[in-house]
């Protein structure tokens, strides 16, 4: 597999995307970006997610944790004990908890089991406060994610086994430098990188759309030689036709691009005609049971 060093850049006209890498903020606001994204004339329907209220929740715990204040999750899940640590030289330290907090249909129910009034009304107002926080603000993993999912949308392939640098074909390059233009404004950083049409472009290229192909394709060939309870229905088989043929538009892209037939279409294309009468077959048997 090539990585982005391989791709050459120089100062022509003939290029043939872009290379894109980032570094994602710590935490972003939603309302911040929503806004960055609307300004980009981006379609707000692609937004991420808010975390769901129980993630949120979970996070405004943990926040609350400090050197000798530990926040244990309990045996019920969406629930957590706050626990203040006591050490005295000589001595083990002891425990006591001081409250518990779980969610309950997204909202935070507090308990105090060791805590003083005035201290459990403290801690308790500290949680909600940050629970409000949290549900409009995305950590690294999930902007991380988010970012190259929407990526792969753009039709990205990685040019790295281990993702974090990725190829965007010139033909959504404008979305994505406005994508980058968006995260770069609520402190994120998109990197991109023209990537020219040369023949090491057109190798890593190649061998990123390749890899990316041929992965899919063993996933569903293994997939496909299960038998028994196992072995997928008419549906999930659908939903792999689907997949593939998502596939091949992307192949053709690249072919397109690079200008010539890429070999693993083949693969790819018979996988799917296979796929296609394997979930037609079991559609009949289905109407017939």
């Amino acid at each position: 597999m090539r990585t982005r060093e391989q791709l050459v850049i120089t100062e022509t006209i003939d290029s043939a995307g872009c290379v894109t890498y980032s570094r994602c903020a710590s935490e972003t606001d939603l309302v911040k970006l929503a806004a960055a994204w609307k300004a980009q004339g981006l379609d707000e329907k692609t937004l991420p997610n808010p975390p769901k209220d129980e993630v949120a929740l979970g996070r405004a715990v943990n926040a609350q944790a400090e050197k000798r204040k530990l926040v244990r999750p309990l045996a019920r899940r969406g629930a957590w004990a706050i626990v203040q640590e006591t050490v005295v030289e000589g001595q083990p330290p002891t425990y006591s908890t001081r409250m518990t907090v779980r969610s309950e249909n997204g909202i935070p129910i507090s308990a105090a089991v060791d805590a003083s009034g005035d201290e459990y009304i403290t801690m308790r107002a500290a949680i909600s406060a940050a629970f409000e926080s949290c549900r409009s603000t995305l950590a690294h993993s999930d902007i991380s994610a988010w970012l190259i999912d929407t990526a792969y949308k753009l039709g990205a392939v990685s040019l790295r086994e281990s993702g974090g640098v990725y190829f965007i074909p010139r033909t959504n390059t404008s979305i994505w430098m406005k994508v980058a233009a968006a995260l770069d404004a609520v402190g994120s950083s998109v990197f991109t990188i023209p990537a020219m049409k040369t023949a090491e472009a057109v190798a890593a290229i190649t061998d990123a759309i390749t890899a990316e192909a041929a992965a899919l394709s063993k996933s569903i060939e293994d997939e496909m030689e299960k038998t028994g309870e196992d072995a997928l229905g008419s549906r999930a088989l659908k939903t792999r036709v689907n997949t593939l043929e998502e596939m091949i538009a992307k192949v053709g892209t690249y072919e397109e691009l690079i200008g010539r037939q890429l070999e693993i279409r083949e693969r790819v294309q018979r996988l799917s005609a296979n796929v296609s009468a394997a979930a037609l077959t079991a559609m009949n048997e289905s109407e017939a049971a």
